[in-house]
């Protein structure tokens, strides 16, 4: 016994896709965590440096995700790197 192989006649449409929506000056920029490897990488700092400026105020606070599970707003840590940067020129020209 041979099978039949029969066309599709049904006037199914592919799904269309919205285009992407371009981004406004006005739109926020999405929110990304990174865990604390990610943060360690990014800022060149050690594990018990990030906490001691935790503690001190002068580094963001994690979000709380669970019971032992903590991540950072990227935005924040990037706005942490670009201060440090800062700093570094107003440092050079003797300004403090």
């Amino acid at each position: 016994m041979q099978a039949t192989i029969r066309p599709n006649h049904s006037k199914a449409k592919a799904p269309t896709v919205a285009p992407p929506r371009a981004h406004s000056d006005s739109a926020p920029a999405p929110l990304s965590l990174l865990r604390l490897p990610e943060v360690l990488n990014r800022c060149g700092l050690s594990h018990s440096s990030v906490w001691r400026f935790i503690k001190a105020g002068t580094f963001p606070a994690p979000v709380v995700l669970g019971a032992n599970s903590r991540a950072w707003v990227e935005s924040e840590i990037n706005g942490w790197i670009a201060e440090r940067i800062a700093a570094r020129g107003e440092q050079k020209c003797g300004v403090q």
